[in-house]
């Protein structure tokens, strides 16, 4: 074998190489993304936040007003730690309503029960 055959090896082994360490990187990693549609009376802000060992990171926002529909994401993360939905309105006098997402890309309509800005809010998964 010549030095120009060995040249010509070593060039697809690298690629090959290049392509398995990122796959391997990647295997780690996954994207996370949520469609909402707003059907409470009162505007609301909808988060993806990424899961860390210690903290989460915010990783969208939006702002959705009565019968408004937004996606939020893709955000990457880890497949260790995952990613979640916060949903809030202004005057809450509690916390945020936060659901774990599950791989991909979620459907969910944001409900409110009862009358008034302070009534509880409900997440329902759209299939």
């Amino acid at each position: 074998m010549h030095a120009g055959m060995e040249a010509n090896m070593k060039i697809p082994m690298l690629a090959a190489m290049a392509i398995v360490c990122v796959s391997a990187l990647a295997g780690c990693q996954a994207d996370y993304a949520v469609d909402v549609t707003n059907r409470t009376p009162q505007p609301i802000r909808a988060d993806i936040f990424r899961k860390g060992s210690d903290s989460a990171v915010l990783g969208d926002s939006r702002r959705l007003g009565p019968g408004d529909r937004a996606s939020l994401g893709p955000v990457r993360t880890s497949k260790d730690y995952g990613a979640f939905l916060s949903i809030d309105t202004m005057g809450n006098p509690g916390r945020p309503l936060t659901v774990d997402l599950p791989r991909g890309t979620s459907y969910v309509e944001v409900h409110q029960d009862g009358e008034g800005p302070h009534s509880p809010l409900r997440i329902v998964e759209k299939r």
